[in-house]
């Protein structure tokens, strides 16, 4: 009896001893770096991956895309390093955009309204969240936090998750649901970025429509602006063969988000492909749900927002440009940005290092985006290549914290 004693506490000594020197080593290989720079450029339109090249500079980015449509033009010029312009990357926050689109479109349908609350959809479940309405959500305005503050299973469960390089949220609908309920909303709480709040937005939507997130974003986006590249995989399961994978910081391949209930906050994958078309669609008004790209609240100084799309008063804080409508993103191993000005203009970077990309929404000026391409270039004026176009500083840290 004593000897099986001894024998069962060395094993699991030599057990636990295995285990912590084996997350010791995994934290050293996480730790080690592995230098990243922009891989040569390997499609498209050369003026335009010199503008990008230029403007992004190459340490710390592995594979990008971009799509630009200059002012007023009809067709996107694309250009990629190691990457082309269906490329499917982790496009982040952007999802966000997408979902207020689909709440302009759900009011747009009748099946919701700007005042809808949380009570209105949830009864009950919504505890101390029941009065805020959708509107808030979609405006960040709401008084709940940027995370959600779940119970200490779930947040260790998250934090072990993010320091191995993995998808750190965690929780399922209703857990979004009782995290909400348990949150009492801070009126005095100027407009705070909440993936929380755009999770429980997309919930919001899920439960009034009966159709899950990736089908509303398939139905009620995709499919009517015949996109070919978007969707929102249910689970890691779902992810299609062919996406890029993501690195860290250090170059070490990051493990694929899909974000769990809170997929309507950062878990759209596209190419810059159909961003570009999203963007130009948005910004002449054609694509479903367009109205939520249109500023209706203060946001931060010199920026308003929309449902989820952010409009800054001046491009790149130039106070002789005109406005910019865009959103950003950032997952454990991407980064990305889309935004439009008024004349038409549109860009969308796609990127698999966390490296921010924000920096080529100021190629949205002609001046600027002719500057770095080179003096050569036609691009900015829209002498577009016909073999090389498709149809169709991180910003306020919209991109920071726990990604997305």
């Amino acid at each position: 009896m004593t000897t099986r004693t001894l024998t069962t506490r060395s094993l699991t000594t030599t057990v636990v001893a295995a285990l912590v020197t084996g997350a010791l080593a995994c934290a050293l290989v996480a730790l080690a770096p592995w230098p990243l720079k922009l891989r040569e450029h390997s499609a498209g339109d050369p003026s335009l991956a010199e503008a990008l090249r230029t403007t992004l500079g190459t340490t710390g980015y592995d594979r990008v895309a971009v799509a630009y449509v200059p002012p007023g033009g009809a067709e996107a010029l694309t250009a990629g390093f190691g990457a082309d312009s269906d490329s499917v990357f982790e496009a982040g926050s952007i999802s966000k955009a997408l979902t207020g689109m689909l709440f302009a479109e759900s009011i747009e349908r009748g099946e919701v309204t700007p005042g809808t609350t949380l009570d209105d959809v949830f009864g009950d479940r919504a505890g101390a969240s029941a009065d805020v309405t959708l509107e808030q959500l979609a405006t960040h305005s709401s008084g709940l936090p940027r995370l959600v503050r779940g119970d200490l299973g779930q947040t260790v469960e998250s934090t072990v998750r993010g320091l191995a390089r993995l998808d750190p949220y965690v929780l399922d609908t209703e857990e979004l649901i009782a995290a909400a309920a348990g949150t009492t909303p801070d009126p005095t709480q100027p407009p705070t970025y909440s993936n929380f709040g755009f999770g429980l937005l997309g919930a919001a939507l899920v439960e009034v429509t009966g159709t899950s997130y990736p089908k509303l974003v398939d139905e009620r986006i995709v499919k009517p602006l015949d996109l070919q590249d978007t969707y929102v995989p249910a689970d890691t399961a779902a992810i299609r063969d062919g996406d890029v994978r993501g690195r860290g910081t250090n170059g070490l391949p990051a493990g694929a988000w899909t974000l769990k209930a809170q997929a309507p906050a950062g878990a759209v994958r596209s190419s810059v492909r159909d961003l570009a078309v999203l963007a130009q669609a948005v910004q002449n008004g054609t694509a479903p749900g367009a109205d939520a790209a249109h500023a209706r609240a203060d946001y931060r100084q010199g920026s308003r927002i929309g449902w989820g799309w952010i409009t800054d008063e001046h491009l790149g804080g130039d106070p002789d440009s005109g406005p910019v409508t865009w959103h950003n993103g950032g997952t454990g191993g991407f980064r990305s940005i889309v935004g439009f000005t008024p004349e038409g203009a549109v860009i969308a970077v796609l990127a698999n290092t966390e490296k921010p990309v924000d920096e080529a929404l100021t190629l949205l000026d002609p001046e600027v985006f002719a500057a770095a391409a080179g003096a050569d270039s036609g691009a900015a004026s829209g002498a577009a290549d016909p073999d090389t176009t498709d149809p169709a500083t991180t910003r306020g840290g919209e991109s920071d914290g726990e990604g997305a």
